[in-house]
């Protein structure tokens, strides 16, 4: 399920959008940021990043899957997620590897077209998005991991 769905802040990053030839936009959370649970587990983004949207394969509209986009991109451009503990009663940031990336965002898709009311269509479309991100989801990895 996601959680504080209404506090992202959406603004079209001008430079960047020329520089990378498609719509990047700074991402801000307002308020508590974006959030994800899985099973007994809660993933939270970071407050601030830039988004693209998603990169959708054969015409997935970006706003289909918006949170799934969000949260995974903000974990590509952290290399991990805020992550709850139990034992500390906060979100702690854990590093994660693209796999385990990858993995929640089959995973959010799927929860996501659940919460449009498109479950099927997710059922359907998740795993073919999950082997785009594999097969050529490493150069933006790669990209993403080197300090500016």
């Amino acid at each position: 399920m996601f959680r504080n769905t209404d506090n992202v802040n959406l603004k079209l990053d001008d430079e960047k959008t020329e520089k990378a030839g498609e719509a990047i936009y700074e991402v801000t959370m307002i308020g508590e940021p974006l959030q994800f649970d899985l099973g007994m587990v809660s993933y939270q983004a970071n407050k601030h990043y830039w988004s693209d949207l998603g990169s959708t394969p054969l015409g997935i509209g970006k706003d289909t899957y918006f949170y799934a986009y969000l949260m995974h991109d903000s974990g590509y451009q952290q290399r991990g997620l805020y992550v709850y503990s139990l034992k500390d009663g906060m979100f702690l940031f854990r590093r994660m590897a693209r796999w385990e990336l990858d993995n929640l965002f089959h995973e959010m898709v799927l929860q996501e077209g659940e919460l449009r009311g498109k479950p099927t269509k997710a059922i359907l479309l998740a795993p073919l998005m999950w082997s785009m991100i594999r097969l050529f989801g490493g150069s933006h990895w790669k990209r993403k991991g080197k300090k500016k």
